[in-house]
C-alpha cells in the first residue's frame, strides 16, 4: 500500500512466509519525493532470514548541463552478518544530450561469502575497504547514433572483486519516421563490448586460490519492429573468445538467440 501527494510517494509492504511450522515476516518501507531539478529516495527492508538493508539517495539538477548524485547505505548476506556501509557520489556535465560524468565509490570491509554452488572448495573472504573511480560518457552521436561507456577502477584487484571493468555500447535506433510516420517500423542495431581485469577467488589452498584472467568480449543486437511484431538475434561473444566469469564457469563461445515477438489483441 501507499500514498502520493504532491511529488512526494510513500510505499509500504510485507512478506510473509510459512515453512516446515515456522513463519518469517519481512516488511519494506520506500519514500520517494521528487521534483524537476531535485530528487530524494530511500528505502529499509527486512529480507528473510532476518538481513536488514537500507539506503537513501539524492539527486540535483541546478542547471540543464549539471548533474549531482549521491548515495549511501548498508545491507547483510544473512542475519548473521553485519550490515557493511557504502556510499557513493558523481557529477557530470551535458550539452545537447550528451554527458560526462566521474564519480567515487566507497566500500566498507566486508566479509563476502562464497558461491559454493559452482565450486565447494571456494571460500569466504574479508575484503578490505576500498574506493572506486566510475568514469561515464554517452550521448547521441550523429543521424540516430548514440554510445554510452562505463567504467570502474578500484586501483588494485582483490577476492571476487577485479581492477577494472568497463562496458561499452554503440547502437542506432530509428523509427524512419519519413518512411513510416505513424511508427509502425522500429529499427534498434547495437554493438556491446565487456572488458574485465583477473578476478581472484579463494580456496582452501590459499588467499589467491583460483583466478580468472581478464576477458574482453563483443556481441551485437538487431531487432527489427513492423507494427507489433518483432524479429531479433543477439549475437553474443560474436569472436568466439574462450572466457570465464567465474573460475570454472566457463561462458558458451558463439551463441546466438534469435526469434520474434508479437503481441496481438482478439
Amino acid at each position: 500500500g501507499g500514498l502520493n501527494r504532491r511529488g512526494v510517494r510513500l510505499t509500504g509492504g510485507a512478506r510473509l512466509r510459512v515453512r516446515d511450522g515456522t513463519s518469517d515476516f519481512a516488511p519494506l518501507l520506500r519514500l520517494d519525493a521528487d521534483r524537476s531539478w531535485m530528487g530524494l529516495a530511500a528505502s529499509a527492508e527486512r529480507r528473510f532470514a532476518g538481513a536488514t538493508t537500507w539506503d537513501v539517495r539524492a539527486r540535483a539538477e541546478p542547471f540543464s548541463w549539471l548533474r549531482l548524485s549521491a548515495s549511501v547505505g548498508a545491507g547483510a548476506s544473512s542475519a548473521s552478518t553485519a550490515a557493511h556501509p557504502g556510499s557513493t557520489a558523481d557529477i557530470a556535465a551535458g550539452f545537447r544530450g550528451r554527458w560526462i560524468g566521474v564519480g567515487v565509490i566507497r566500500a566498507a570491509e566486508a566479509t563476502v561469502l562464497a558461491p559454493i554452488a559452482l565450486d565447494s572448495s571456494q571460500r569466504a573472504a574479508v575484503l578490505p575497504a576500498a574506493t572506486g573511480i566510475t568514469f561515464t560518457v554517452g550521448g547521441p552521436l550523429v543521424r540516430g547514433w548514440n554510445v554510452r561507456t562505463d567504467v570502474v577502477n578500484w586501483g588494485s584487484a582483490t577476492a571476487f572483486r577485479p581492477q577494472t571493468e568497463a562496458h561499452t555500447r554503440v547502437w542506432f535506433e530509428s523509427n524512419f519516421l519519413g518512411f513510416a510516420p505513424r511508427g509502425n517500423f522500429h529499427v534498434l542495431a547495437a554493438l556491446t563490448h565487456e572488458y574485465r581485469t583477473t578476478l581472484y577467488a579463494p580456496s582452501a589452498d590459499g588467499p589467491i586460490g583460483q583466478s580468472t584472467p581478464g576477458y574482453s568480449a563483443l556481441g551485437t543486437v538487431l531487432q527489427v519492429r513492423i507494427s507489433t511484431a518483432t524479429v531479433y538475434w543477439d549475437f553474443r561473444n560474436m569472436t568466439g573468445h574462450n572466457y570465464e566469469t567465474f573460475p570454472g564457469y566457463l561462458m558458451p563461445r558463439n551463441l546466438s538467440v534469435y526469434g520474434i515477438r508479437w503481441e496481438f489483441w482478439n
